[in-house]
């Protein structure tokens, strides 16, 4: 357990270097199967590279959601508390908690321990969407080598990007934003795009869903013109 939390730890701390230090292992056995060399020492391949599994990635990005849905709870409690207090001393508060019924209170809490009990649901979805996303720039692009499994090893280690939900208030946000840096650093690093190619893939979901509601305004307008 202390072996899987340094290894996610350290992928978080270096997400450029870990890619590439993956891509340089993957070619240098490569390089070696090509020239027939049987014998693969530490030596020959130099220090292992950090490869995390989606298992071990998620197992621990779980265990912090689950932190931050302490975080939040907490967070409920504390608000209900001071919105009493305010209340009981007949201050200007009241005009604004009075809205805040004890209802839309359990809903928020109810909110929030479904978001970490399905959790893991989110990320296999989150997982699965950026590597098709992935593998298809990569045939797009030309891009050599594996690319299931180079595919698999971005949108893995991209789940560290759940660290920053450690952080109160500002931390789900610096985990979706930093999550695209995760992958951009493996697309730059792992698959050997360039920072064109990379920005492209980042940015091919607002594409995405720009193309969407397009459809969908079009689809109305028709229906609309049809009466």
């Amino acid at each position: 357990m202390g072996t899987l939390f340094y290894n996610y730890i350290m992928t978080f701390l270096h997400p450029f270097s870990g890619h590439e230090k993956l891509r340089e292992i993957r070619e240098s056995m490569a390089q070696k199967d090509r020239e027939r060399i049987t014998i693969i020492t530490n030596e020959t391949i130099g220090e292992a590279p950090i490869k995390l599994s989606f298992l071990e990635a998620m197992s621990v990005s779980w265990a912090i959601r689950m932190v931050y849905a302490v975080y939040a709870i907490f967070s409920i409690h504390l608000g209900v508390v001071a919105s009493k207090a305010m209340i009981d001393s007949e201050s200007y508060g009241n005009i604004f908690f009075n809205n805040f019924p004890m209802k839309s209170q359990q809903m928020v809490l109810l909110t929030a321990l479904m978001a970490a009990i399905f959790y893991p649901f989110s990320m296999w979805v989150y997982t699965k969407f950026w590597g098709v996303l992935i593998k298809f720039f990569a045939n797009l692009f030309n891009i050599k080598g594996n690319i299931d499994e180079m595919s698999d090893e971005i949108v893995n280690h991209s789940l560290v990007s759940n660290f920053f939900l450690l952080i109160p208030i500002f931390g789900e946000v610096a985990k979706h934003f930093s999550s695209l840096v995760y992958i951009f650093a493996g697309l730059r690093k792992n698959l050997g795009m360039t920072a064109l190619q990379a920005s492209v893939v980042i940015f091919s979901p607002v594409f995405l869903v720009v193309v969407f509601l397009m459809i969908l305004l079009l689809y109305v307008l028709m229906i609309v013109n049809m009466f």
